[in-house]
């Protein structure tokens, strides 16, 4: 039976992110004589001596909570990075690269006075950072020094 109905489809409207306009909050206090849970709202909890009466006839004061922030998170595009210092990265990267290739080395019986002079020059020469490939590069040149 067909009543002249039109099937339509409603889309839904997207809206941006919305912030809350209320909330709810609840703490938890324990009695100090019983253990006994009691829980406040935030309102109860921000009155100004406000007490407790608990089933073990414990009265007991809560301490005033002034105000509570929301915190939201950001989007990790307005998180912006703090800008570093290349010079100082490139020494260090130059250092730890001098220390890997000396202990990469030291496996092929190569000593510290050996190769030394040889895996700096080559750092310095080189534009890769690539230990593997400036072993390579001081185990050639170490062996046209020994062979000259």
């Amino acid at each position: 039976m067909y009543f002249g109905l039109k099937k339509t489809m409603i889309k839904p409207k997207t809206k941006n992110k919305i912030k809350p306009v209320n909330y709810d909050l609840y703490l938890e206090y324990h009695c100090p004589d019983c253990g006994i849970s009691h829980w406040l709202t935030l309102r109860e909890s921000q009155t100004k001596g406000f007490k407790v009466v608990c089933v073990c006839d414990c009265v007991f004061g809560v301490k005033r909570i002034n105000d509570i922030y929301i915190k939201y998170a950001r989007k990790k595009s307005d998180i912006k990075p703090e800008a570093k210092d290349n010079s100082t990265k490139d020494l260090l990267d130059k250092d730890n690269l001098y220390r890997k290739c000396i202990a990469t080395l030291s496996q092929y019986s190569f000593s510290e006075e050996e190769i030394g002079d040889i895996v700096k020059n080559t750092i310095d020469s080189d534009e890769s950072s690539a230990i593997v490939d400036i072993v390579k590069a001081c185990i050639t040149k170490f062996g046209e020094k020994n062979n000259a």
